[in-house]
Protein backbone atom coordinates (compact mmCIF):
# COMPACT_ATOMS: atom_id res chain seq x y z
CA UNK A 1 0.00 0.00 0.00
CA UNK A 2 2.91 2.47 0.81
CA UNK A 3 4.55 1.14 -2.27
CA UNK A 4 0.83 2.03 -4.41
CA UNK A 5 0.76 6.00 -2.71
CA UNK A 6 4.41 6.62 -3.40
CA UNK A 7 3.54 5.30 -7.01
CA UNK A 8 0.39 7.63 -7.04
CA UNK A 9 2.00 10.46 -6.06
CA UNK A 10 4.99 10.13 -8.70
CA UNK A 11 2.12 9.67 -11.14
CA UNK A 12 0.06 13.12 -10.42
CA UNK A 13 3.73 14.54 -10.99
CA UNK A 14 3.95 13.25 -14.54
CA UNK A 15 -0.21 14.10 -15.33
CA UNK A 16 0.58 17.56 -14.41
CA UNK A 17 3.49 18.26 -15.98
CA UNK A 18 0.75 17.39 -18.90
CA UNK A 19 3.82 15.45 -20.64
CA UNK A 20 2.15 11.85 -19.81
CA UNK A 21 -0.87 13.12 -22.33
CA UNK A 22 1.72 14.02 -25.23
CA UNK A 23 3.70 10.39 -24.95
CA UNK A 24 0.36 8.40 -24.81
CA UNK A 25 -0.45 10.36 -27.60
CA UNK A 26 2.07 9.98 -29.79
CA UNK A 27 1.89 6.11 -29.12
CA UNK A 28 -1.23 6.32 -30.33
CA UNK A 29 -0.60 8.13 -33.37
CA UNK A 30 2.99 5.77 -34.18
CA UNK A 31 0.64 2.83 -34.07
CA UNK A 32 -2.26 4.49 -35.75
CA UNK A 33 0.35 5.21 -38.69
CA UNK A 34 1.54 1.64 -38.80
CA UNK A 35 -1.87 0.76 -38.85
CA UNK A 36 -2.46 2.13 -42.14
CA UNK A 37 0.39 0.22 -43.70
CA UNK A 38 -0.30 -2.16 -46.52
CA UNK A 39 1.57 -4.76 -48.57
CA UNK A 40 0.71 -5.89 -51.53
CA UNK A 41 2.88 -8.94 -52.89
CA UNK A 42 4.76 -9.15 -56.25
CA UNK A 43 4.44 -11.62 -58.92
CA UNK A 44 6.86 -14.41 -58.39
CA UNK A 45 8.69 -13.68 -61.37
CA UNK A 46 10.36 -10.49 -59.47
CA UNK A 47 10.93 -12.56 -56.63
CA UNK A 48 12.74 -15.41 -58.15
CA UNK A 49 14.77 -13.03 -60.40
CA UNK A 50 16.42 -11.66 -57.24
CA UNK A 51 16.59 -15.11 -56.22
CA UNK A 52 18.67 -16.24 -58.54
CA UNK A 53 20.55 -13.08 -58.91
CA UNK A 54 21.75 -13.52 -54.73
CA UNK A 55 20.38 -9.73 -54.54
CA UNK A 56 18.09 -11.34 -51.91
CA UNK A 57 20.59 -13.25 -49.74
CA UNK A 58 22.65 -9.86 -49.95
CA UNK A 59 19.35 -7.91 -48.53
CA UNK A 60 19.31 -9.92 -45.86
CA UNK A 61 22.84 -10.53 -45.23
CA UNK A 62 23.40 -6.96 -44.53
CA UNK A 63 20.58 -6.47 -42.00
CA UNK A 64 22.96 -7.66 -40.11
CA UNK A 65 25.44 -5.47 -40.37
CA UNK A 66 28.64 -7.63 -39.76
CA UNK A 67 29.71 -10.51 -41.73
CA UNK A 68 27.36 -13.44 -42.05
CA UNK A 69 29.34 -16.11 -39.70
CA UNK A 70 29.28 -19.98 -39.98
CA UNK A 71 29.33 -19.96 -43.52
CA UNK A 72 31.71 -21.36 -46.12
CA UNK A 73 32.94 -18.87 -48.40
CA UNK A 74 31.32 -20.13 -50.84
CA UNK A 75 28.06 -19.73 -49.04
CA UNK A 76 27.95 -16.37 -47.98
CA UNK A 77 25.92 -13.93 -50.15
CA UNK A 78 27.72 -11.88 -52.34
CA UNK A 79 27.13 -8.53 -50.83
CA UNK A 80 27.73 -6.52 -54.18
CA UNK A 81 24.50 -8.15 -55.71
CA UNK A 82 24.63 -4.99 -58.80
CA UNK A 83 27.47 -7.27 -60.33
CA UNK A 84 26.98 -9.95 -63.03
CA UNK A 85 25.38 -13.08 -62.06
CA UNK A 86 25.98 -16.16 -64.14
CA UNK A 87 22.92 -17.14 -63.97
CA UNK A 88 19.76 -15.59 -65.25
CA UNK A 89 16.23 -16.44 -64.41
CA UNK A 90 13.95 -17.04 -68.21
CA UNK A 91 10.95 -18.25 -66.94
CA UNK A 92 8.69 -19.03 -63.64
CA UNK A 93 5.69 -21.07 -63.38
CA UNK A 94 3.64 -22.32 -61.05
CA UNK A 95 4.28 -25.51 -59.86
CA UNK A 96 1.62 -26.61 -56.88
CA UNK A 97 -0.54 -23.66 -55.59
CA UNK A 98 -1.86 -19.81 -56.76
CA UNK A 99 -0.15 -17.87 -58.78
CA UNK A 100 2.13 -15.15 -57.27
CA UNK A 101 2.13 -16.59 -53.18
CA UNK A 102 4.81 -17.28 -51.10
CA UNK A 103 3.00 -20.71 -50.53
CA UNK A 104 3.68 -21.74 -53.93
CA UNK A 105 5.17 -24.25 -55.19
CA UNK A 106 7.44 -22.81 -58.23
CA UNK A 107 9.65 -24.47 -61.14
CA UNK A 108 12.17 -21.74 -62.27
CA UNK A 109 14.11 -21.93 -65.62
CA UNK A 110 17.48 -20.54 -65.12
CA UNK A 111 20.48 -20.02 -68.14
CA UNK A 112 23.91 -19.67 -67.82
CA UNK A 113 25.77 -18.37 -70.14
CA UNK A 114 29.25 -19.58 -70.93
CA UNK A 115 31.79 -19.99 -73.87
CA UNK A 116 31.40 -23.20 -76.53
CA UNK A 117 34.45 -24.94 -74.53
CA UNK A 118 32.80 -24.26 -71.40
CA UNK A 119 29.12 -25.50 -72.21
CA UNK A 120 30.36 -28.55 -74.00
CA UNK A 121 32.92 -29.15 -70.30
CA UNK A 122 29.42 -28.03 -68.51
CA UNK A 123 27.56 -30.61 -69.98
CA UNK A 124 29.65 -34.04 -69.72
CA UNK A 125 29.91 -32.67 -65.49
CA UNK A 126 26.80 -30.91 -64.81
CA UNK A 127 27.50 -31.84 -61.15
CA UNK A 128 29.60 -29.04 -60.79
CA UNK A 129 27.74 -26.32 -62.20
CA UNK A 130 24.40 -27.46 -60.29
CA UNK A 131 26.23 -27.61 -57.07
CA UNK A 132 27.37 -23.80 -58.40
CA UNK A 133 23.79 -22.81 -58.49
CA UNK A 134 23.04 -24.40 -55.09
CA UNK A 135 25.45 -22.57 -53.20
CA UNK A 136 23.80 -19.58 -54.82
CA UNK A 137 20.28 -20.55 -52.48
CA UNK A 138 22.61 -22.01 -49.74
CA UNK A 139 22.84 -18.67 -47.05
CA UNK A 140 18.82 -18.80 -47.56
CA UNK A 141 18.15 -22.15 -47.21
CA UNK A 142 20.35 -22.37 -44.40
CA UNK A 143 18.27 -19.70 -43.06
CA UNK A 144 14.99 -22.09 -43.83
CA UNK A 145 13.81 -18.71 -45.95
CA UNK A 146 13.80 -21.28 -49.04
CA UNK A 147 14.21 -25.09 -50.11
CA UNK A 148 15.08 -26.05 -53.60
CA UNK A 149 13.31 -29.76 -54.15
CA UNK A 150 15.58 -30.62 -57.40
CA UNK A 151 17.94 -28.90 -59.83
CA UNK A 152 17.91 -30.57 -63.77
CA UNK A 153 20.37 -29.70 -66.68
CA UNK A 154 17.92 -29.53 -69.91
CA UNK A 155 19.54 -29.88 -73.14
CA UNK A 156 17.27 -26.98 -74.30
CA UNK A 157 19.00 -23.21 -75.20
CA UNK A 158 21.86 -22.74 -77.89
CA UNK A 159 24.47 -25.51 -77.35
CA UNK A 160 27.35 -23.31 -77.95
CA UNK A 161 26.88 -20.67 -75.84
CA UNK A 162 24.83 -21.60 -72.89
CA UNK A 163 23.18 -24.30 -70.72
CA UNK A 164 19.70 -24.50 -69.25
CA UNK A 165 18.83 -25.49 -65.74
CA UNK A 166 15.56 -26.11 -64.43
CA UNK A 167 15.14 -25.65 -60.46
CA UNK A 168 12.18 -26.96 -58.55
CA UNK A 169 11.35 -24.51 -55.51
CA UNK A 170 9.57 -25.59 -52.45
CA UNK A 171 7.69 -23.26 -49.69
CA UNK A 172 9.12 -23.13 -46.12
CA UNK A 173 6.94 -21.63 -43.05
CA UNK A 174 9.38 -18.49 -43.29
CA UNK A 175 9.26 -17.66 -47.37
CA UNK A 176 6.72 -15.08 -46.71
CA UNK A 177 10.20 -13.12 -44.95
CA UNK A 178 12.08 -13.20 -48.34
CA UNK A 179 8.66 -12.16 -50.67
CA UNK A 180 8.92 -8.85 -51.95
CA UNK A 181 5.74 -7.23 -51.20
CA UNK A 182 5.15 -3.32 -52.32
CA UNK A 183 4.17 -0.77 -49.02
CA UNK A 184 1.79 1.89 -49.24
CA UNK A 185 0.37 4.22 -46.52
CA UNK A 186 -2.70 5.07 -45.38
CA UNK A 187 -4.52 1.54 -46.16
CA UNK A 188 -3.26 1.79 -50.38
CA UNK A 189 -3.86 6.08 -50.75
CA UNK A 190 -0.54 6.75 -51.14
CA UNK A 191 2.23 3.79 -52.14
CA UNK A 192 5.72 3.78 -50.96
CA UNK A 193 8.60 3.22 -53.77
CA UNK A 194 8.49 2.13 -57.41
CA UNK A 195 6.23 -1.20 -58.39
CA UNK A 196 8.60 -3.67 -59.85
CA UNK A 197 11.50 -3.94 -56.86
CA UNK A 198 11.72 -4.11 -53.21
CA UNK A 199 13.21 -5.56 -50.57
CA UNK A 200 11.94 -8.72 -49.05
CA UNK A 201 9.02 -8.85 -46.99
CA UNK A 202 10.80 -9.39 -43.28
CA UNK A 203 13.43 -6.85 -44.45
CA UNK A 204 10.79 -4.41 -44.75
CA UNK A 205 9.31 -4.92 -41.40
CA UNK A 206 13.03 -5.11 -39.90
CA UNK A 207 13.55 -1.33 -40.95
CA UNK A 208 10.44 -0.32 -40.14
CA UNK A 209 10.31 -1.40 -36.40
CA UNK A 210 14.14 -0.50 -36.21
CA UNK A 211 13.40 3.23 -37.36
CA UNK A 212 10.11 3.03 -35.21
CA UNK A 213 11.54 1.85 -31.93
CA UNK A 214 14.96 3.51 -32.01
CA UNK A 215 13.85 7.05 -33.06
CA UNK A 216 10.71 6.35 -30.38
CA UNK A 217 12.75 4.37 -27.87
CA UNK A 218 15.36 7.61 -27.91
CA UNK A 219 12.63 9.77 -27.80
CA UNK A 220 10.50 8.17 -24.55
CA UNK A 221 13.79 7.32 -22.49
CA UNK A 222 14.88 11.14 -23.12
CA UNK A 223 11.42 12.50 -22.26
CA UNK A 224 11.15 9.84 -19.53
CA UNK A 225 14.77 10.81 -17.91
CA UNK A 226 13.51 14.89 -18.04
CA UNK A 227 10.05 13.84 -15.98
CA UNK A 228 11.23 11.28 -13.87
CA UNK A 229 14.61 13.55 -12.74
CA UNK A 230 11.74 16.29 -10.83
CA UNK A 231 10.55 13.13 -8.76
CA UNK A 232 12.90 12.85 -6.21
CA UNK A 233 13.94 16.85 -5.51
CA UNK A 234 10.24 17.57 -5.32
CA UNK A 235 10.02 14.73 -2.72
CA UNK A 236 13.17 16.16 -0.84
CA UNK A 237 11.95 19.81 -0.79
CA UNK A 238 11.92 21.53 2.92
CA UNK A 239 8.22 20.75 4.55
CA UNK A 240 7.57 17.66 1.89
CA UNK A 241 10.54 15.19 3.03
CA UNK A 242 10.02 16.39 6.48
CA UNK A 243 6.68 14.61 6.28
CA UNK A 244 8.09 11.40 4.38
CA UNK A 245 10.94 10.83 6.97
CA UNK A 246 8.80 11.08 9.92
CA UNK A 247 6.25 8.09 8.18
CA UNK A 248 7.46 4.13 10.07
CA UNK A 249 9.02 3.55 6.71
CA UNK A 250 12.62 2.90 6.44
CA UNK A 251 14.38 5.89 4.36
CA UNK A 252 16.05 3.96 2.19
CA UNK A 253 13.04 2.06 1.56
CA UNK A 254 11.29 5.38 0.57
CA UNK A 255 13.64 5.90 -2.00
CA UNK A 256 13.78 2.45 -3.70
CA UNK A 257 9.53 3.13 -3.86
CA UNK A 258 10.23 6.60 -5.31
CA UNK A 259 12.67 4.88 -7.65
CA UNK A 260 10.51 2.01 -8.61
CA UNK A 261 7.87 4.41 -9.48
CA UNK A 262 9.42 6.03 -12.02
CA UNK A 263 10.21 2.83 -13.63
CA UNK A 264 6.74 1.66 -13.59
CA UNK A 265 6.05 5.24 -15.36
CA UNK A 266 8.21 4.09 -18.32
CA UNK A 267 6.79 0.74 -18.14
CA UNK A 268 3.63 1.67 -18.93
CA UNK A 269 4.31 4.31 -21.62
CA UNK A 270 6.62 1.15 -23.39
CA UNK A 271 3.66 -1.62 -22.85
CA UNK A 272 1.19 1.12 -24.64
CA UNK A 273 3.36 1.76 -27.64
CA UNK A 274 5.32 -1.95 -28.21
CA UNK A 275 2.00 -3.85 -27.62
CA UNK A 276 0.33 -1.02 -30.01
CA UNK A 277 2.91 -1.65 -32.85
CA UNK A 278 3.35 -5.46 -32.49
CA UNK A 279 -0.71 -5.64 -32.87
CA UNK A 280 -0.47 -2.73 -35.75
CA UNK A 281 2.22 -4.84 -37.73
CA UNK A 282 0.64 -8.09 -37.05
CA UNK A 283 -2.86 -7.37 -38.33
CA UNK A 284 -1.24 -5.44 -41.40
CA UNK A 285 1.53 -7.69 -42.30
CA UNK A 286 0.42 -11.45 -41.23
CA UNK A 287 3.15 -11.93 -39.15
CA UNK A 288 3.18 -12.21 -35.82
CA UNK A 289 6.43 -10.75 -34.40
CA UNK A 290 6.04 -12.21 -31.01
CA UNK A 291 9.25 -11.69 -29.73
CA UNK A 292 8.96 -8.09 -30.45
CA UNK A 293 7.00 -7.67 -27.14
CA UNK A 294 10.51 -8.18 -25.03
CA UNK A 295 11.71 -5.09 -26.08
CA UNK A 296 9.23 -3.17 -23.80
CA UNK A 297 11.42 -5.14 -20.95
CA UNK A 298 14.33 -4.26 -23.01
CA UNK A 299 13.98 -0.42 -23.21
CA UNK A 300 12.18 -0.63 -19.47
CA UNK A 301 16.22 -2.65 -18.16
CA UNK A 302 17.81 0.73 -20.13
CA UNK A 303 16.17 3.08 -18.78
CA UNK A 304 16.52 1.60 -15.18
CA UNK A 305 20.40 2.05 -15.68
CA UNK A 306 20.17 5.48 -16.73
CA UNK A 307 17.30 6.12 -13.92
CA UNK A 308 19.73 5.27 -10.93
CA UNK A 309 22.42 7.66 -12.18
CA UNK A 310 19.29 10.35 -11.99
CA UNK A 311 18.60 8.84 -8.49
CA UNK A 312 22.08 9.30 -7.06
CA UNK A 313 22.75 12.50 -7.95
CA UNK A 314 19.18 13.98 -7.38
CA UNK A 315 19.84 12.39 -4.09
CA UNK A 316 23.42 14.50 -3.70
CA UNK A 317 22.34 17.77 -5.36
CA UNK A 318 18.92 18.25 -5.13
CA UNK A 319 18.68 19.82 -8.21
CA UNK A 320 16.54 18.09 -11.19
CA UNK A 321 19.12 20.14 -13.65
CA UNK A 322 22.16 18.62 -12.52
CA UNK A 323 20.26 14.74 -12.50
CA UNK A 324 18.91 15.81 -16.43
CA UNK A 325 22.52 16.59 -16.99
CA UNK A 326 24.61 13.97 -15.08
CA UNK A 327 22.16 11.34 -16.27
CA UNK A 328 22.51 12.43 -20.51
CA UNK A 329 26.16 12.26 -19.66
CA UNK A 330 26.41 8.91 -18.36
CA UNK A 331 24.24 7.86 -21.49
CA UNK A 332 26.88 9.51 -23.67
CA UNK A 333 29.69 7.69 -21.63
CA UNK A 334 27.81 4.60 -22.12
CA UNK A 335 27.55 4.76 -25.78
CA UNK A 336 30.31 6.06 -26.66
CA UNK A 337 32.65 3.30 -24.83
CA UNK A 338 30.11 0.73 -26.88
CA UNK A 339 30.40 2.12 -30.12
CA UNK A 340 34.35 2.16 -29.74
CA UNK A 341 34.38 -1.81 -28.22
CA UNK A 342 32.21 -3.18 -30.81
CA UNK A 343 34.63 -1.09 -33.83
CA UNK A 344 37.38 -2.97 -32.07
CA UNK A 345 35.50 -5.98 -31.32
CA UNK A 346 34.48 -6.35 -35.50
CA UNK A 347 37.86 -5.86 -36.33
CA UNK A 348 39.35 -8.63 -34.35
CA UNK A 349 37.04 -10.73 -36.06
CA UNK A 350 37.57 -9.73 -39.47
CA UNK A 351 41.48 -9.78 -38.66
CA UNK A 352 40.77 -13.45 -36.82
CA UNK A 353 39.00 -14.70 -39.86
CA UNK A 354 41.41 -13.64 -42.36
CA UNK A 355 44.14 -15.58 -40.66
CA UNK A 356 46.65 -11.80 -39.64
CA UNK A 357 49.28 -12.44 -37.86
CA UNK A 358 48.80 -11.15 -34.20
CA UNK A 359 51.70 -8.67 -35.13
CA UNK A 360 49.94 -6.71 -37.43
CA UNK A 361 46.24 -7.08 -36.05
CA UNK A 362 44.88 -3.45 -35.37
CA UNK A 363 42.30 -4.68 -33.29
CA UNK A 364 44.83 -5.56 -30.49
CA UNK A 365 46.01 -2.12 -30.07
CA UNK A 366 46.45 -0.17 -26.60
CA UNK A 367 43.17 1.80 -27.30
CA UNK A 368 41.50 -0.91 -28.40
CA UNK A 369 42.26 -2.66 -25.03
CA UNK A 370 41.73 0.48 -22.59
CA UNK A 371 38.21 0.82 -24.26
CA UNK A 372 38.00 -2.92 -23.09
CA UNK A 373 38.61 -2.54 -19.59
CA UNK A 374 36.66 0.11 -19.61
CA UNK A 375 33.29 -1.65 -21.04
CA UNK A 376 34.33 -4.31 -17.89
CA UNK A 377 33.24 -1.83 -14.93
CA UNK A 378 30.48 -0.21 -16.60
CA UNK A 379 26.73 -0.80 -17.81
CA UNK A 380 26.43 -2.41 -21.21
CA UNK A 381 23.87 -0.33 -23.19
CA UNK A 382 25.15 -0.92 -26.30
CA UNK A 383 24.29 -4.58 -25.65
CA UNK A 384 21.02 -4.16 -24.94
CA UNK A 385 20.32 -2.47 -28.35
CA UNK A 386 22.59 -5.46 -29.96
CA UNK A 387 19.71 -7.96 -28.03
CA UNK A 388 17.02 -5.35 -29.58
CA UNK A 389 18.51 -5.78 -32.89
CA UNK A 390 18.52 -9.88 -32.75
CA UNK A 391 15.08 -9.71 -31.47
CA UNK A 392 14.43 -8.26 -34.67
CA UNK A 393 16.19 -10.87 -36.69
CA UNK A 394 14.97 -13.38 -35.56
CA UNK A 395 11.22 -12.12 -35.48
CA UNK A 396 11.22 -10.60 -39.16
CA UNK A 397 13.96 -12.69 -40.98
CA UNK A 398 15.14 -16.20 -39.39
CA UNK A 399 12.19 -16.98 -36.92
CA UNK A 400 14.69 -18.12 -33.97
CA UNK A 401 17.58 -16.13 -32.23
CA UNK A 402 19.96 -18.92 -32.56
CA UNK A 403 19.97 -18.27 -36.36
CA UNK A 404 20.00 -14.54 -35.79
CA UNK A 405 22.66 -14.72 -33.93
CA UNK A 406 24.51 -16.53 -36.78
CA UNK A 407 24.41 -13.69 -39.02
CA UNK A 408 26.55 -11.84 -36.82
CA UNK A 409 30.09 -13.52 -34.63
CA UNK A 410 32.02 -10.45 -34.47
CA UNK A 411 30.40 -9.64 -31.29
CA UNK A 412 31.67 -11.55 -27.77
CA UNK A 413 28.51 -10.60 -26.08
CA UNK A 414 27.64 -12.69 -23.00
CA UNK A 415 24.20 -12.14 -21.84
CA UNK A 416 24.56 -13.66 -18.51
CA UNK A 417 27.68 -11.05 -17.95
CA UNK A 418 26.70 -8.27 -19.99
CA UNK A 419 23.33 -8.53 -17.79
CA UNK A 420 25.86 -9.49 -14.68
CA UNK A 421 27.34 -5.95 -14.73
CA UNK A 422 24.66 -3.79 -15.61
CA UNK A 423 22.53 -5.43 -12.78
CA UNK A 424 25.67 -4.47 -10.29
CA UNK A 425 25.90 -0.99 -11.49
CA UNK A 426 22.45 -0.12 -10.63
CA UNK A 427 22.36 -2.01 -7.45
CA UNK A 428 25.66 -0.24 -6.23
CA UNK A 429 24.24 3.44 -7.80
CA UNK A 430 21.06 2.96 -5.74
CA UNK A 431 23.10 1.67 -2.45
CA UNK A 432 24.86 4.92 -2.55
CA UNK A 433 21.87 7.26 -3.03
CA UNK A 434 20.35 4.99 -0.05
CA UNK A 435 23.17 5.25 2.37
CA UNK A 436 23.48 9.21 1.30
CA UNK A 437 19.81 9.55 1.97
CA UNK A 438 19.33 7.32 4.74
CA UNK A 439 22.41 9.00 7.06
CA UNK A 440 21.83 13.09 5.92
CA UNK A 441 20.14 15.35 8.12
CA UNK A 442 17.18 16.95 6.37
Amino acid sequence: MKFLAILKDSLREAIDCKVLYVMVGLSCLVTLVVLSLSFKPLPAENNMRDLVSGKTAALVAMMSGEPPADFSDEEKPNRRFWEASPFELKSVRVAKGLPDAPESHYTLTISMRANQAEVARIRKEPDKVLEQLRRQFAFLEKLNLLKLARLDLLSAGDPDTSIVIEVQTEPTEAMRRVWQFQPSLFFGAVPLGGEDSFPPLGVLLFMISRIVLYIGAWVTILTSIIITAFFIPNMLRKGTVDLMIVKPMQRSLILLYKYLGGLTFIFLNTTLAIVGIWLALGLRSGMWANSFLLMIFVITFFFAILYAVSTLFAVLTRSAIVAILMTCGAWFLFFIVGTINQVFETQRYVEKVRQVPPEKRWGDNAFGSVIKGIRTVTPRTSDLDHLGKQILLSDFLTGTTAKASILDKSSSITWGESLTVSGVFVVLTLGLACWWFATKDF
